[in-house]
């Protein structure tokens, strides 16, 4: 004789066993250290998107473990707010795990929750609004998960276009490939159409970073700096990276002094092999300047104007 299956509520045991799992499985996942930060762009945003049916998998299975909530609109809240305090628990773990937390990662859960809410539609009626509904709530989240690598895109083909000089300083915008190193506080100093850096006593190789995806730089001989420094002169370490750097650690590095007032720093570009590197510095994939205080007893700030190959 044939035994009907046990069932928990409106679940049988085999379904609820197999939603139990997806969500362990989405929620171990969403734990387990990646290694190494993903820096292509492309890939980070790609590796972002697994968010949308990571999310989608895991509220659809807890769909099915409430299975045994009457009401149907019970059930999606429930499933909903029980998904997002998931995604909000994991990113702050993450954290402690070796993985970054990350407000960006927890909309694009939200997305694949709202996508698994929606997708039940279908049993009502797949009707042409609905499906329209469905694919924009689809495709923004993926246009969001790579806004920020078609954003950069943008604004590094932008910086490439005016060379010799580096990049421009004279839109808030242009601030969006300098990046804050350690503690630094960086921002753009409208008055003067300048980047005006910040650091603290105390803080190791605090500065700021200019990061163009990859410029090409091997047809000039040196670069030039207008800073601007308001307190006591200081020592400005700069380190110039190729698109290898952070793979085999090679890159081109130095220091100067920087007085009061203002004066321009001109920085030689390495044109050949540099005693005790393995290699010299591709010039024509320069991926990083970085403008850096090693280490002070004192708060530095000092201000960057202009920045041109020679």
């Amino acid at each position: 004789m044939n035994r009907r299956p046990q069932r928990f509520g409106r679940v049988t045991r085999t379904r609820f066993a197999l939603a139990l799992g997806g969500v362990l499985i989405v929620i171990l996942i969403l734990l387990v250290p990646v290694g190494k930060p993903i820096r292509n762009q492309w890939g980070a945003g790609a590796w972002n998107l697994l968010h949308l049916p990571g999310f989608f998998i895991l509220a659809r299975c807890l769909l099915k473990l409430l299975g045994r909530v009457e009401n149907a609109r019970r059930r999606i809240f429930f499933a909903a707010a029980l998904s997002l305090s998931i995604g909000i628990l994991t990113e702050i773990l993450q954290g402690l795990v070796g993985r970054s937390t990350s407000l960006e990662d927890l909309i694009l859960d939200a997305v694949g929750i709202a996508l698994a809410m929606l997708w039940p539609l279908k049993r009502m009626g797949w009707t042409v609004s609905r499906r329209w509904v469905w694919g924009a709530v689809l495709v923004s989240g993926i246009v969001f998960a790579f806004a920020p690598a078609l954003t950069n895109f943008c604004l590094q083909s932008h910086a490439r276009s005016r060379l010799p000089a580096v990049a421009g300083l004279s839109q808030a915008t242009d601030l969006q490939l300098w990046k804050g190193q350690g503690r630094a506080k960086v921002k753009w100093d409208k008055a003067t159409s300048s980047i005006s850096v910040q650091t603290e006593p105390g803080e190791a190789y605090s500065g700021v970073s200019f990061l163009p995806g990859w410029q090409d730089w091997s047809n000039f001989l040196e670069i030039e700096l207008s800073v601007s420094n308001p307190g006591k002169a200081f020592v400005l370490g700069f380190r110039i990276d190729d698109d290898h750097s952070a793979e085999d650690r090679i890159w081109f590095s130095g220091e100067n002094e920087v007085k009061e007032g203002a004066s321009f720093l001109r920085i030689a570009l390495p044109k050949q092999e540099v005693p005790g590197m393995r290699r010299p510095v591709n010039l024509s994939r320069v991926s990083r300047l970085a403008l850096f205080v090693e280490m002070n007893d004192f708060p530095v700030e000092f201000s960057i104007k202009s920045a041109v190959l020679r």
